[in-house]
């Protein structure tokens, strides 16, 4: 059995089973949803390679270190730590669990091919939106929009701050019209 644990961050002490394949990010429709700003929405993949864990970056901006280091994939190990966004886990691997503390096989060219620097992903953050499945959640898709538009550069910004200024703009021109057309 394998586990994540929060070591520091905004869920510090909180603790994850992993399953043969999962996504973390701050979506709550990843498998690991974790309330972190500094993440992106579908930020890392960890997953079983064979008998052994794989953990890769999904072209996150602020990206997936592992032992302090920047990674696209790596092979994971009892004890390492992994740093996503402002959240520190430490993965663990059971003693009494079939893959044991032994050594990882070499990731494949092919799980490469696909992480941040390999140009072949694409960016699960482009502006889509998703109902918030836990009931407790009261965050809209606007505060989605927020948090995804922080992870963008400032010409992005720039350009959908213009957008919704020619919105606004266009809106009060039509009330204008609307209100001296009734005179």
């Amino acid at each position: 059995m394998a586990e994540l644990i929060v070591i520091d961050g905004p869920e510090s002490g909180r603790e994850f089973t992993l399953r043969a394949d999962q996504t973390l990010g701050r979506l709550q429709a990843n498998d690991i949803p974790i309330h972190d700003a500094k993440m992106s929405r579908k930020n890392t993949r960890i997953f079983r390679q064979g008998k052994h864990w794989v953990i890769q970056d999904l072209g996150s901006k602020n990206g997936t270190w592992l032992n302090g280091e920047s990674i696209e994939a790596e092979r994971l190990e009892d004890g390492d730590e992994i740093r996503v966004g402002e959240t520190l886990f430490r993965f663990a691997i059971s003693a009494t669990s079939p893959e044991g503390p032994a050594g990882l096989a070499e990731v494949s060219k092919a799980t490469q091919a696909g992480s941040r620097r390999g140009g072949g992903a694409v960016s699960e953050r482009a502006l889509s939106f998703s109902k918030w499945s836990d009931v407790e959640q009261t965050r809209t898709s606007f505060f989605s929009l927020r948090q995804d538009l922080s992870q963008r550069d400032a010409g992005f910004r720039f350009l959908v701050f213009l957008g919704v200024l020619l919105v606004a703009v266009g809106i009060f021109f039509l009330i204008q019209f609307l209100i001296a057309g009734a005179d």
